[in-house]
């Protein structure tokens, strides 16, 4: 199992990955948190799965405007925070 990190637009976009990876994971249990820091406006998620980022990234294209998310999704080593745009 995989622990990543990703930044997201706004709280509702949060809400709508929650839900959606709840129906679509793999995982039998869920670990799942996320941390809101208002001062900056920015919220993080982070959670454990045995999906790969790759298959993350599958699913985060199927949310509309879930840029941010895709393109900060990292495992919690790598993550900076910092959008790819070239995804």
């Amino acid at each position: 199992m995989t622990t990543y990190k990703m930044r997201c637009e706004c709280f509702p976009d949060v809400l709508v990955f929650q839900q959606l990876f709840v129906r679509k994971s793999p995982d039998e249990k869920m670990e799942f948190h996320v941390d809101v820091d208002r001062p900056l406006g920015e919220t993080v998620i982070t959670f454990k799965t045995v999906m790969t980022r790759k298959d993350i990234l599958k699913l985060l294209h199927r949310i509309p405007d879930a840029h941010v998310m895709w393109q900060t999704v990292q495992p919690v080593g790598k993550y900076t925070g910092e959008r790819d745009f070239s995804i």
